[in-house]
Order: C-alpha cells, then sequence, then structure tokens
C-alpha cells in the first residue's frame, strides 16, 4: 500500500507536490510510478485525445485533481491519469464537477483493492465514463455502477462526442499483447 503522511486539506490544496500525490482520510497518497510499458500506454491515449480536443470540443487534462468527497467528516482527492472535459473549461486546480471520462492507468505494485477504492470513489463522483488500463497484461477494464467489466471487444465508445476508440493501435506494440487485430 502506498505510503501514507498525515496533513490538514488546506495544506494539500496550497501545496503542489511532485509527483502529485492524493489525498484520503487526512493524509497524503503517494501513487506507484508508471513502468516504462504503463507511461506509454499513457501517452498514447494523451496524444490521440489531444488530436480531438477541437473536433470534440473536449479537453484533455492530464494528472487533473479531482474532489471524488467533500462532506463535513471526509474529503477525498484523486487525480486520474486522464480526464476528459467538454468546453468551455477554465483551467482550475481542483476539479469538482465528473469528467466525460476519466482513465487510470493501474500500476503494477498496485494492489487490487487500492485501483477499485479510487474507482469507485470516481464512480460515485458521478463520472460516466471510466477505463482502467492495464498496460502489464495488457487489458481494458470499464467500470460502471453494474461492475467492473474487461473489455473485449475492438474499440470503446463515447456517445456523448458520437465517438469510437480503437483499441488496438494503442496495444499493439505492447509485450504481452495478444488482443483482436485491427
Amino acid at each position: 500500500m502506498p505510503r501514507k503522511q498525515t496533513v490538514p486539506v488546506e495544506d494539500y490544496l496550497d501545496t503542489v507536490y511532485e509527483p502529485d500525490c492524493e489525498f484520503a482520510d487526512g493524509g497524503l497518497i503517494q501513487r506507484h510510478e508508471l513502468s516504462e510499458q504503463a507511461h506509454f500506454l499513457r501517452q498514447r491515449f494523451l496524444s490521440y485525445f489531444q488530436a480531438l480536443e477541437d473536433p470534440c470540443h473536449i479537453r484533455v487534462l492530464n494528472g487533473q485533481r479531482l474532489c471524488t468527497l467533500d462532506s463535513v467528516r471526509s474529503q477525498r482527492f484523486r487525480i486520474p491519469d486522464i480526464c476528459l472535459v467538454r468546453r468551455p473549461f477554465e483551467p482550475i486546480r481542483i476539479l469538482r464537477k465528473p469528467p466525460l471520462l476519466a482513465i487510470d492507468v493501474l500500476r503494477a505494485a498496485d494492489a487490487p483493492g487500492e485501483a477499485l477504492v479510487r474507482l469507485s470513489e470516481l464512480l460515485r463522483m458521478g463520472v460516466p465514463h471510466i477505463w482502467a488500463l492495464d498496460p502489464e497484461a495488457p487489458r481494458v477494464f470499464t467500470v460502471s455502477r453494474q461492475g467492473v467489466w474487461e473489455v473485449t471487444a475492438k474499440d470503446l465508445t463515447l456517445p456523448e462526442l458520437n465517438l469510437v476508440v480503437p483499441l488496438y493501435p494503442f496495444f499493439k506494440d505492447l509485450e504481452g499483447h495478444t488482443g483482436a487485430q485491427e
């Protein structure tokens, strides 16, 4: 489990960490580093969606802090690897409204429970599309109120953008890829 250092939420919000940390239950949570393969996959998805910013009227956010829970008793801030929001979008330090899509690249050192907690918080926040990328297997999972599902189709869709995202080009050069061809 990642290290947890106790800090007041105000300090978390006023501090820039390198690398950035998540915050839950009064403490900082340092995410594990991305493997080379995970970093490569993340960059492919970032580039793909950045190319679609103007035609799809979206903004791609890289490592944006999201407030997934804000109550008197608890505050939680998570940092998905990639978020898509609709434009117009004014840059802000903390996103408090759900993005259209959150993509989380799983780290090899993540315990399954850690990933599920992060993903379920995004779901409770109201994120309509959540994709978890496992670069080591490699495979993709979608997260919804119905559960966590491994994607067996050749593509994923974002109906709000009328967009079909083919998966093969993202994974074709990754070690261990055995998915469907184009």
